[in-house]
């Protein structure tokens, strides 16, 4: 009789408790009105004073932080790895798989994506506790394979690029969460794809010049906002994808391990800006 009413209570708990899912279908229909900070390449060593002002920058105004990890090349170095895990313990940062070597996924098969998937996401469980459900393509490559190596080991949500999908025809893939657009409000096949809608900074070689200068070139503050805007409203978010490269001075023209802090007061300015126009970040 107790085994009975055990699974008896056992059957009307699963009928009665709903899990927890992400439907943006029907009543649930929302506008996200957020937006979302990346900060790609995070890594050992490599311009950690810049990878430390940035991170420290959304600690400070208790805003969160979309980090990509570069798994096979984070550890090691105190000054990341300790930042890194007080945003994660404070919750403000969202840690996700950066691939293993920074590696273009594209040019692999299915099982071998697999196992960098899984060997990213094992390292990121040794260092923080827990299995990323976020993959971040390096240079913005993917295929399918790569979103079958995804499902097989649960990863849930993909950030490349906007243009990576207008590129091939396929922005039906990108997920939608606005009150005006009826489709894509659930994951497509398995998968959430919330790419960068904009990049903070590019990377830029200006031709006009002999020899050729590259640069990392960032708009204004104001055009920031207006693209901000303008992806919001196509959207329901925006994604703004950054790199420590962007906030470097220059020293003979090469990137140099220290802010650039005409660019961070800028960033700053955004940042501030977006919270009083009532965006979620």
């Amino acid at each position: 009789k107790v085994l009975i009413f055990a699974f008896i209570f056992i059957i009307f708990l699963n009928l009665t408790s709903a899990p927890q899912t992400f439907s943006l279908e029907g009543k649930n229909k929302m506008n996200c009105n957020c937006v979302i900070f990346r900060l790609d390449d995070i890594q050992d060593y490599y311009l950690n004073q810049i990878q430390l002002a940035l991170m420290n920058l959304f600690l400070e105004k208790n805003q969160s932080l979309s980090l990509a990890l570069i798994a096979n090349a984070i550890g090691n170095d105190s000054s990341v790895l300790n930042e890194v895990r007080t945003g994660f313990d404070e919750a403000k940062f969202e840690l996700a798989s950066h691939g293993w070597n920074h590696e273009n996924f594209s040019k692999f098969g299915e099982q071998d994506q697999i196992n960098l998937l899984n060997n990213s996401s094992k390292k990121i469980q040794e260092l923080f506790g827990i299995r990323p459900s976020m993959f971040i393509p390096p240079e913005f490559q993917f295929n399918n394979a790569t979103l079958g190596a995804m499902r097989k080991l649960g990863i849930k949500i993909i950030s490349s690029d906007y243009l990576f999908y207008s590129d091939r025809n396929q922005s039906y893939l990108i997920t939608k969460i606005t009150n005006t657009t009826h489709s894509n409000y659930t994951a497509n096949d398995g998968i959430f794809h919330f790419p960068n809608t904009l990049l903070y900074s590019d990377y830029v070689i200006d031709k006009s010049k002999t020899p050729p200068v590259a640069q990392w070139v960032t708009p204004p503050v104001e055009q920031l906002l207006n693209l901000i805007n303008k992806s919001i409203s196509t959207y329901g978010y925006a994604v703004v994808t950054m790199h420590p490269q962007g906030f470097a001075t220059m020293q003979d023209g090469k990137n140099a391990n220290a802010i650039n802090e005409t660019k961070l007061t800028d960033l700053k300015k955004l940042v501030e800006t977006v919270i009083d126009r009532n965006l979620r970040i």
